[in-house]
């Protein structure tokens, strides 16, 4: 028997997690997987089963089988689209064997996301001693340490198999530079498969992969439009991951270059007050919303990012960390920028229909908004986000003044571009 009870702290969320999947993990039998020199949630490295009744998406699952040859695949939907279905299935046809870990807010931890992705990995083939010995340790940087053996040891495999990160919208910061590493060592045949509703910022070098993202490619030829690598990565980066956003967008491209001219598209130029992009928020979101939250996005969209008080502030109301967390809720290409859920900004190309509709109906509206911007965060002692929201909002002898009172300090601490820009 091997004991988890030794956890963290109840007070710690991840141990709670880690309580409700069973504070003892008991193994019986030659059968039971071997034991591990450090602790993880069993319930989360385990394929989640299909229940009875469930519809196939066989032509999808089919698509993803035929995938081989693509090292990193993305699956992005709204809530509710039936993405952990769609990977369970494809579990049960696939002749490669599945690594699967669930990704929760805990994999903020780099070592507790590694720890979860070499238990997972080390079920489908047991990894060597060494690539696991090296995460029983529980300093910060033990993951830095046992990144290049685990890495090393999924090069080094034979038997292809699939990676499937499901929830990856949850990964920040260090677990996303351990995926980008993750993904240069995956051998030939086998994949990486981040699934979300909002993928994350991977490195440039982790999207490219060494070649084309399944998903961009297939969308884009659709639309009849050839991009090369660099491209096709720069438009992801631009749609977010947005698989319906990247289609729409490779037809605003269709119309800029057109058939005629012969100019080449501008990946750039995409702003999501496009016809195509446009059209299809007002359609499937916009419409859909009473006119007090449509003057909410509208009026909100001039921030950079939002927090709770910064919008009571700006739009001189209350209570609009509920609102905020109301529209997170609803899908509303609202992107979390910490675990508190204290600040959020709103998708790229979302909020340039936003800023486009509140400068064409409320335009007198647009310096004011940008000014209490200033004055709040001003009043946080933030002078650089005070000198944008001022220069936003008109008023040079604001701009001036916070300008002449922090170039030196920033020149000084080495940040002489920013203070050129």
């Amino acid at each position: 028997m091997r004991d988890l009870s030794s956890a963290p702290s109840p007070a710690d969320p991840c141990s709670v997690g880690l309580q409700r999947a069973g504070a003892k993990a008991v193994l019986y039998g030659p059968s039971a997987p071997p034991a591990l020199p450090f602790e993880i949630v069993e319930s989360k490295i385990h394929v989640p089963p299909l229940l009875s009744g469930t519809v196939s998406r066989t032509a999808l699952v089919n698509r993803l089988r035929a995938a081989g040859a693509f090292p990193l695949v993305l699956i992005v939907a709204p809530a509710g689209y039936g993405k952990t279905t769609l990977l369970s299935q494809w579990a049960t046809r696939d002749v490669r064997p599945f690594a699967w870990v669930s990704v929760d807010e805990c994999d903020d931890d780099p070592v507790a996301f590694l720890r979860h992705v070499a238990a997972a990995l080390d079920r489908v083939e047991t990894l060597p001693a060494s690539a696991l010995e090296s995460l029983r340790l529980e300093e910060d940087s033990a993951w830095a340490q046992a990144l290049p053996r685990l890495a090393e040891a999924i090069a080094s495999r034979r038997s292809p198999f699939v990676l499937v990160l499901d929830g990856a919208d949850s990964l920040k910061r260090d677990s996303i530079s351990i995926v980008g590493k993750l993904v240069k060592h995956i051998p030939v045949g086998s994949m990486i498969v981040l699934s979300g509703r909002i993928l994350p910022k991977l490195p440039v070098a982790a999207l490219r992969a060494g070649g084309p993202l399944l998903e961009a490619e297939m969308l884009l030829r659709a639309a009849r439009v050839e991009l090369a690598d660099e491209e096709i990565t720069d438009l992801v980066e631009r749609t977010e991951g947005w698989a319906a956003g990247l289609y729409l967008a490779a037809l605003a491209l269709t119309d800029e270059s057109g058939t005629e001219s012969g100019k080449p598209p501008d990946v750039f130029s995409v702003t999501g007050d496009d016809r195509y992009l446009a059209d299809y928020f007002r359609s499937e979101y916009l419409s859909r919303l009473t006119p007090d939250r449509l003057t909410f996005l509208r009026r909100t969209s001039v921030l950079e990012a939002m927090s709770g008080p910064l919008c009571d502030a700006v739009l001189e109301r209350k209570e609009s960390a509920v609102e905020l967390a109301s529209i997170e809720a609803a899908n509303l290409f609202v992107v979390p920028l910490d675990r508190c859920r204290g600040w959020y900004r709103y998708h790229h190309l979302f909020r340039d229909l936003l800023r486009r509709e509140l400068e064409d109906r409320e335009p007198e509206l647009v310096p004011l908004l940008n000014q209490r911007a200033a004055d709040w965060f001003e009043e946080q002692g933030d002078a650089e986000s005070t000198l944008d929201y001022s220069y936003a909002a008109g008023n040079a002898d604001s701009a001036a003044r916070i300008l002449s009172s922090i170039a030196m300090p920033m020149s000084s601490s080495g940040r002489v571009t920013a203070v050129e820009s």
